[in-house]
């Protein structure tokens, strides 16, 4: 459908201002005809925040200002298309806003707890597990091993392979035992329970043939329920059981930053690689310190294993008192030796015995430089210069003083304050409003008409 003509005939040539506020919907006086408006196009700049392009007509405009002001009024849902999950229902920007904050300050409650009670209190907990994982945490003592309560887990196992070592060769070595003394051995014992197996068949030789078997008196030892008058019998139970009741070695239960354990299946490799890095360990071991030059003390009196501690002794003095300049200097000499005095500066050792005086002498640079990069240092007065504008200064010499004038040219000056009302609205707004609150002299007309002539 076409536009309708919504231009007169002939250009209008009176407007008339009538008495009656054009603002009151029955004055029918304010407009002679209505004007609709689809017939009235946006002849101005684009409104790219409600969408409008120019030469859009006004009816369309007024719509999308509709539709703009209902999102932001919550006539509409402006969420339709948002997922706002937990902070359902949504209808307008201000329930989105408020459940955000409230989520939002939640949120910051459960993290400043946790930072605050939560971790601290967990991370301490944390520690003290793990510094509780490096001791012992028993007692156990008997002539051989004998482990404290306190001892890290390095101590401790220490302490076990010393005893572990002493029970493979000086107990658990058979290669020693003379099993021919007064029989016949066929196949010697490789293993203390074929060296039981080969006595009690003795024994039991012994036994069928009425002979009375020996008592021992046991009190004192490991074996449990030992007693003064143990038979033989007994003993050898008792003795089985003990060896049974040792706990079985396992490499795989051990770990080690320092000793490489890859390859080692049985207890003597196990201890040949401690006794190796033992060994290596003595090797480097500092034994010996000149108590004149050095103090030994323990690293801490309370924890005797932690090792010696080496420090200078007070006031110990050494032979080389000589310095070098740089690296490459291969003629170290003494400071007084490797220092030269530059201009202006003494360098003095008779003022006062072993010390050294560097002072400087008083020069006459009086200049002063504009910047670091200048390289043409003069007097004040060359350094500072006068210029012309707006506001021009003057710089003149007076009684060893530098005075700095300035005078200002009121024209250019009211020139440039109406170049920047012409050019910007804010300031010429500012303007205008303080002319307009100025009382005016004259009584406004009370009928005014504008005449187009033609």
């Amino acid at each position: 459908m076409a536009c309708k003509d919504c231009q007169p005939a002939s250009p209008i040539t009176i407007f008339p201002f009538p008495d009656a506020p054009c603002n009151q919907p029955d004055s029918a006086d304010c407009c002679e005809s209505h004007v609709p408006t689809s017939c009235v196009e946006n002849n101005g700049l684009p409104l790219p925040c409600i969408g409008a392009d120019t030469k859009e007509k006004l009816d369309i405009i007024l719509q999308k200002i509709d539709t703009k002001l209902c999102d932001i009024s919550g006539g509409t849902d402006p969420y339709s298309d948002f997922n706002t999950f937990c902070l359902q229902p949504v209808g307008t920007a201000k329930e989105f806003a408020e459940k955000t904050a409230a989520v939002l300050c939640q949120l910051r409650s459960t993290v400043t707890n946790f930072t605050n009670s939560v971790f601290p209190a967990e991370i301490t907990a944390i520690r003290d597990e793990i510094g509780s994982l490096d001791k012992a945490g028993f007692n156990y003592s008997c002539p051989i091993i004998d482990i404290r309560q306190a001892d890290n887990l390095a101590q401790t196992l220490y302490k076990l392979a010393v005893s572990i070592c002493d029970l493979h060769v000086n107990q658990a070595d058979l290669s020693a035992v003379d099993w021919g003394q007064c029989t016949t051995a066929g196949t010697l014992p490789n293993s203390i329970s074929e060296g039981f197996d080969f006595i009690i068949d003795q024994l039991c030789a012994i036994n069928n043939t009425g002979t009375t078997l020996p008592t021992f008196d046991n009190l004192g030892s490991c074996l449990t329920a030992a007693t003064a008058n143990d038979t033989l019998n007994d003993t050898i139970i008792k003795i089985r059981g003990k060896l049974c009741s040792l706990p079985t070695f396992s490499v795989s239960t051990l770990s080690s930053s320092c000793i490489n354990l890859a390859g080692v299946n049985t207890l003597e490799q196990t201890l040949a690689k401690i006794l190796g890095q033992l060994d290596a360990l003595s090797k480097s071991a500092i034994r010996q310190a000149d108590l004149s030059q050095f103090r030994v003390t323990d690293a801490d009196v309370t924890m005797p294993c932690n090792g010696k501690k080496i420090s200078l002794v007070e006031g110990a003095t050494s032979t080389d008192r000589l310095v070098a300049v740089t690296a490459q200097d291969n003629a170290p000499g003494t400071l007084y030796e490797k220092l030269i005095a530059g201009n202006g500066i003494v360098i003095d050792t008779a003022n006062t015995a072993g010390k050294m005086t560097i002072s400087a002498t008083a020069t006459g640079d009086q200049k002063v430089k504009v910047s670091a990069s200048d390289s043409n240092p003069g007097y004040l007065q060359q350094k500072i210069a006068g210029a012309s504008g707006d506001i021009t200064t003057t710089v003149t010499t007076s009684a060893d003083q530098l005075t700095v004038a300035a005078t200002i040219d009121y024209d250019k000056l009211i020139d440039r304050l109406f170049d920047i009302m012409e050019t910007d609205a804010d300031v010429k707004a500012r303007f205008c409003a303080l002319v307009s609150s100025c009382p005016s002299p004259c009584a406004p007309p009370t009928n005014v008409q504008a005449i187009a002539v033609t």
